[in-house]
């Protein structure tokens, strides 16, 4: 990878350029041949991407919110305001910095919540339009870079009739799709087969006092082709959207995990740890750890969060933090952020959790209190269509 010419050494050349924004540095390239050869080649996209994983840019890391009645997705930066404020004033400045993304491509119907933001992985956003209407409708995944503004659509694998196989993919069928079908997405990249997958799971309801139907697709960037994969899958998955941790998929389903690795494309099941008195657990990454938040069902105001020391050792769940929030309404979860502080949305307003000191932080205000989307995000150079992919073609 060719240097551009400059009177610095490489090395400082380089520390300088990883610290600046995408855009930015987009603007670069006109500068000349060189410099736009060196800015967009994969080699520097790597360099660029494993800058931000360490950390080191925070400037450009913030949080994607879409919030369920809008048709809009919000990229916010933040400093935040103690809650205890808030309760003495009733009313708060947010010093915050907060943009309105601008969606390069068209999002189909009118209807607010026919879109859905599916997942958010190295700087890549995924998303599904055509949501919510007609089954027969022609449903497609938009993977974007808010970035560089690229997009790329796939076509998702359905229809009416549909060619469904039976659960043992010995038999095949014809159905006419119908209410009741429930799908489930997911969006990450194995470092294992240095590859970014989409996983699509079908639920259909059984017909003829049969079971239920699983359909489970994989779409893989580096084969750009959609297969279906023979897998006994028999669990109803719960959340919308797979927390993501050593290049696996994770689900909590009622008294275990269900675990999707994305470079093997194999399913199997996970212990998960005894929480006795608890209503409600959901999963999050922290610090680089699967971890599982559970409620008490009790009234008691608090929260607890396990935390699996060992991910290749079930037995290693132990309970790390008990935290409180006896001052304010049982807030939602919505999220994690800087590695260790819990996202929630309680009413109007997105509240972030500091778990080594219990403390509550009010971050943004909210449009309304409509369940909200949140993912971490942070600017990279990363191709739509891939590792490795050199883009220089603009979007239509």
């Amino acid at each position: 990878m060719a240097l551009p010419n400059c009177d610095l050494p490489g090395f400082a050349v380089v520390e300088i350029l990883l610290r600046l924004p995408v855009k930015l540095l987009l603007r670069f390239r006109a500068v000349s041949k060189g410099w736009c050869e060196f800015i967009t080649s994969p080699d520097f996209a790597r360099m660029y991407l494993a800058h931000q994983l360490a950390g080191s840019a925070p400037s450009t890391h913030s949080l994607l919110l879409r919030e369920s009645d809008s048709r809009s997705v919000t990229s916010i930066s933040t400093s935040p305001v103690p809650v205890s404020n808030l309760e003495e004033s009733g009313e708060v400045l947010f010093p915050l910095s907060k943009t309105a993304l601008r969606f390069p491509f068209h999002l189909g119907s009118d209807y607010v919540n026919d879109f859905r933001v599916d997942g958010c992985c190295n700087g890549l956003v995924c998303v599904s339009l055509n949501h919510t209407v007609n089954l027969n409708a022609s449903r497609k995944i938009v993977i974007w870079n808010p970035a560089t503004t690229k997009y790329r659509i796939i076509d998702v694998p359905e229809g009416a009739p549909f060619e469904v196989a039976s659960s043992e993919l010995a038999t095949w069928k014809n159905i006419t799709l119908c209410g009741g079908v429930s799908t489930y997405l997911g969006f990450g990249y194995s470092p294992e087969s240095n590859d970014y997958k989409l996983l699509r799971v079908w639920n259909m309801p059984g017909f003829a006092n049969q079971r239920n139907s699983f359909l489970v697709w994989v779409y893989a960037f580096s084969a750009g082709t959609w297969k279906l994969i023979s897998c006994n899958f028999r669990y109803l998955l719960t959340g919308s959207t797979p927390t993501i941790v050593n290049g696996c998929m994770h689900w909590y389903n009622s008294k275990k995990i269900i675990v999707f690795d994305i470079g093997k494309e194999e399913f199997r099941k996970m212990a998960v740890p005894r929480t006795d008195g608890s209503i409600e657990r959901q999963l999050v990454c922290i610090n680089g750890c699967l971890s599982l938040v559970a409620f008490d069902k009790h009234g008691c105001s608090a929260f607890e969060v396990w935390v699996l020391g060992d991910y290749h050792n079930s037995a290693s769940w132990f309970k790390r933090f008990t935290v409180t929030y006896a001052s304010l309404a049982p807030p939602k979860l919505v999220g994690c952020w800087k590695n260790d502080e819990l996202l929630f949305q309680n009413s109007k307003n997105l509240l972030s959790c500091d778990l080594l000191s219990g403390s509550f932080e009010c971050l943004q205000s909210l449009d309304s209190e409509a369940d909200a989307t949140i993912f971490n995000y942070f600017e990279t150079f990363e191709s739509v269509y891939g590792r490795g992919v050199r883009e220089l073609q603009t979007n239509d």
